[in-house]
């Protein structure tokens, strides 16, 4: 007789933290601030010289096809975005229904309500783990794909870090902080934390 899959075999024992709030739905509409690195975070992108980001082959294609999200992704808008030597900055507006950009703090009386039922819809555990139609999570998953596909064809040994870093932009000063922070990351790449020469610091 054939044994069914049942997850409660393997909670806990083979599991990578996830970076993702644990009661946001990322498929609410607001301003998100990601980073997407290269793995062992490899400088495939091209370099920087005198503070300019000079794109190569990859570079061009990463920065390609993140032009394009909005054209696979109805429901977003980009805002301010840079592609570095292994890793991409950028931030991703998710639209509401009326195609207005607005920044979006569900109640804390919602948030604990999602958690409880995530926690109690232990049978239904794909559902769960599934991204979200329109999600953040599921945009970033089409975009590090199609990237991939492409990128390999040039260099077979291209790959992504597993997962990537998000941030919720709550406001206006903190979107602009973030805008800035991007805008002025290629003339900081020395100190920057994904700079070989700080990765270990």
């Amino acid at each position: 007789m054939k044994k069914q899959f049942s997850p409660e075999l393997f909670r806990e024992k083979y599991k990578i933290k996830s970076n993702r709030h644990p009661t946001w739905d990322y498929a609410f509409c607001g301003a998100y601030f990601v980073t997407i690195c290269t793995k062992n975070r490899h400088e495939c992108f091209g370099e920087i010289r005198n503070g300019i980001m000079g794109l190569n082959g990859l570079g061009v294609i990463a920065n390609q096809f993140w032009l394009n999200i909005p054209n696979h992704f109805k429901n977003v808008e980009l805002d301010e975005w840079t592609i570095m030597p292994n890793h991409i900055h950028g931030i991703l507006w998710l639209k509401n229904r009326s195609n207005d950009l607005n920044f979006v703090t569900p109640r804390r009386d919602v948030l604990i309500k999602r958690l409880y039922d995530k926690n109690q819809n232990k049978h239904n555990y794909f559902s769960t783990i599934s991204p979200k139609k329109g999600s953040l999570s599921l945009i970033i998953r089409c975009y590090k794909m199609i990237c991939t596909k492409k990128i390999k064809i040039i260099d077979n040994d291209f790959s992504w870090q597993p997962n990537y870093h998000d941030h919720i932009i709550r406001n206006e000063t903190e979107l602009n902080r973030i805008r800035l922070y991007i805008q002025n990351n290629p003339f900081n790449w020395w100190r920057d934390r994904n700079h070989a020469m700080n990765v270990w610091i």
